[in-house]
């Protein structure tokens, strides 16, 4: 209610930890099986391989509330079996220089994805509705993700252990992803302008479309890795 009037707040999906949902009508099981039998292109699999090395035990203070190896995500379904958070050397370093910036104003890194396999690239492009296509790199192009540069990441509370209230959720697909969305609360944006910055200040690229994805550097010349999570150590 303002001066006098009243006026209705639209509420996007995926607000408020209420992961939005694509409706997935494909056989999920035949699709898992279909992606981790299927050929990686070989164009994607040259270039620099990237180093893979656990962050949950490299980055200090930081979270992991993997989104993808669980149920909890646009799909409805994980994308790979095991909740491990990978990432090449370089960004782990560059990370562990983010975490100790943050701790200084209490705050503590959180991850929703890193390294991601290409053929978990693929299974989320098969899940896809096809109206929808358009919204991942086709499995012939790759993902940022599989190269072990891209890093999606939010805040948390030093203190609480709590997830702070970023302007949007993780996948949320809605206006309020993009990185200068004008909405949300002062305190929100704030956040979110914090954590660019620190994360800029140690070598990461700010992605214009969603607020919590960044890539070391521009990401270029380096493999597309198809290594299962699981065999990661």
């Amino acid at each position: 209610s303002i001066g006098g009037k009243r006026f209705s707040r639209y509420f996007y999906p995926g607000q408020h930890n209420n992961a939005f949902r694509f409706h997935v009508a494909a056989n999920y099981d035949a699709l898992v099986k279909a992606a981790a039998t299927a050929v990686e292109p070989a164009n994607l699999q040259t270039g620099k391989v990237a180093q893979l090395v656990n962050l949950g035990t490299t980055v200090p203070q930081v979270k992991l509330d993997l989104r993808y190896a669980s149920v909890n995500n646009c799909f409805g379904k994980p994308l790979y079996p095991v909740a491990k958070a990978y990432a090449s050397t370089e960004v782990a370093t560059a990370l562990t220089q983010v975490a100790r910036t943050l701790a200084q104003d209490g705050y503590g890194l959180l991850i929703w994805e890193a390294y991601r396999p290409w053929s978990a690239s693929k299974l989320a492009s098969d899940l896809l509705p096809a109206a929808n296509k358009n919204m991942l790199a086709s499995p012939s192009q790759g993902d940022i993700h599989n190269t072990g540069l891209a890093v999606d990441v939010s805040l948390y509370d030093l203190k609480t252990g709590a997830p702070l209230n970023m302007i949007s959720d993780y996948d949320e697909i809605s206006p309020r992803q993009y990185s200068k969305y004008p909405g949300g609360t002062t305190e929100q944006r704030n956040l979110r302008a914090y954590l660019q910055k620190v994360m800029h200040q140690h070598g990461f690229t700010i992605s214009a479309m969603e607020w919590w994805h960044f890539t070391l550097g521009d990401g270029k010349g380096y493999s597309h890795l198809n290594l299962p999570l699981a065999s990661l150590s």
